[in-house]
């Protein structure tokens, strides 16, 4: 897996990653620009071009999860389970656009 980031800006990738987030949580509650983010993204993503694999999606929850828990005092079970409700609907999509 460590190929997938050889050449990756991780300044530029630690801001898509909070507009990723973002868009998630905007597309978990409808909004036009999120959805035409995600299926930037999805695109992106999928196996014609990064070829990020299906599996990888729920690795990639767990690890944010472990972070959020790591990270936010206020974290419990209320909080885990809204982190992956928003998210859930997001990576079901990039995996459907695989």
């Amino acid at each position: 897996m460590a190929e997938k980031f050889a050449a990756t800006n991780f300044e530029r990738q630690k801001e898509a990653l909070r507009l990723s987030l973002r868009m998630m949580a905007m597309a978990s509650v409808g909004g036009d620009a999120a959805d035409l983010y995600l299926e930037y993204i999805a695109k992106h993503h999928d196996r014609h071009h990064l070829n990020i694999e299906p599996e990888l999606y729920d690795l990639w929850l767990e690890a944010l999860i472990e972070t959020v828990r790591e990270c936010d005092p206020e974290f419990d079970a209320t909080v885990e389970q809204t982190w992956r409700s928003v998210l859930r609907s997001g990576i079901d999509y990039m995996i459907s656009h695989y």
